[in-house]
């Protein structure tokens, strides 16, 4: 519920869409090892042509094979983070920002409200990462963190559930909200509970988008792919700026404490690789080459600009010492929509990752 969960999410988030690009170019598909999968497919189809053993071809089928369920259970678990991180995260942060964090629930004199809900296909993602935690290949304490995290995720969800269909129907008109606390004292208690469990599944799939992020900037600057490898560069230091604030603790609340040698170190960098991406962008030879779509790189592009105007403001704000006024602190809704915030950085960034798996 907190917005360093948004952050991580968009840490992870992209690792799912850095992996997905060289794939998305050809396949449309998802994943860390795209381009890894890609060359070994293409090896494989080189060498048709040429005669070998049946035990060659027998093992170079088994590692696609194996490359593939590796990479299919890599993006049911981003998929799942995703769902976490996303819908539901503003389902909580809805009903949370409405009742409150304490025992009993903040019910106002005049309330009438209703709750966000998660969507059909939110569910069917996290059931589809929760059967991929018994499928081969191992991921080791990740495996078991997903089979942990399950049970806690099914008792938020249908406590959740329930306290939808209450408020949707005015339930609390007829009770004279006492579901309201006891759905809240459940809701509460699942939700704290998930949080942990949670916590440590981000973590986890956050320590392997590192392997797959260094893996993929090493093979795009050993091909000369100077386009591929600034474009994921570009979101790797949006998202260091961003994890920046959240290791410093900083939210629309107390903007006005960020370190900010701390934070133009690291949006000097994220500055100097957009002229770099503009730059490389502008090269029509280098974006065929390269398997990029003018049109979608270019929304990446306008992305991009967009995040370095979020951090810009963000400086603008601190320098003028200009505090988020208490009106917008009071919903999420408007702290992303106010200028100079970590969560409007944190929403810019989304919008960004959003470009780059439309990445063609």
């Amino acid at each position: 519920m907190k917005s360093h969960v948004t952050l991580i999410a968009s840490l992870v988030l992209i690792s799912t869409l850095m992996t997905s690009c060289s794939m998305s170019k050809s396949e449309h598909e998802t994943g860390a090892n795209g381009n890894n999968s890609k060359a070994a497919v293409e090896t494989a189809q080189a060498s048709s042509s040429t005669p070998a053993p049946t035990e060659a071809i027998d093992e170079k089928a088994a590692k696609l094979e194996l490359e593939a369920q590796e990479l299919a259970k890599y993006n049911a678990y981003v998929d799942l983070n995703n769902a976490l991180t996303g819908r539901l995260q503003d389902v909580l942060n809805d009903y949370f920002e409405e009742f409150g964090y304490e025992a009993k629930p903040v019910i106002d004199k005049y309330f009438s409200a209703t709750m966000l809900s998660l969507s059909e296909s939110g569910e069917k993602t996290m059931q589809t990462a929760f059967a991929a935690a018994a499928d081969k290949p191992s991921f080791g304490k990740l495996d078991a963190q997903v089979s942990l995290l399950e049970p806690l995720l099914t008792e938020l969800l249908a406590a959740l559930a329930e306290a939808h269909e209450y408020y949707e129907i005015k339930g609390y008109v007829d009770d004279q909200f006492a579901g309201s606390k006891t759905m809240h004292t459940r809701i509460v208690k699942a939700a704290a509970a998930y949080e942990e469990a949670s916590g440590e599944f981000f973590s986890l799939l956050g320590e392997m988008e590192d392997e797959r992020t260094r893996n993929s900037l090493k093979e795009y600057k050993e091909k000369g792919q100077d386009l591929n490898y600034t474009v994921m560069l570009f979101l790797l230091d949006a998202e260091g700026l961003a994890t920046e604030m959240d290791d410093q603790g900083i939210l629309a609340d107390n903007i006005l404490e960020l370190d900010m040698a701390k934070f133009k170190a690291k949006y000097a960098v994220l500055t100097e690789d957009l002229k770099l991406l503009m730059e490389y962008a502008a090269d029509e030879t280098r974006v065929v080459s390269e398997g990029f779509s003018s049109y979608s790189l270019e929304g990446y592009v306008d992305a991009a600009k967009k995040v370095k105007v979020s951090g810009a403001e963000i400086i603008e704000r601190v320098n003028k010492k200009q505090r988020v006024d208490d009106f917008d602190l009071k919903s999420s809704f408007f702290r992303e929509l106010e200028s100079g915030t970590p969560e409007n950085f944190s929403k810019s960034l989304s919008e960004l990752i959003a470009q780059y798996n439309q990445l063609q």
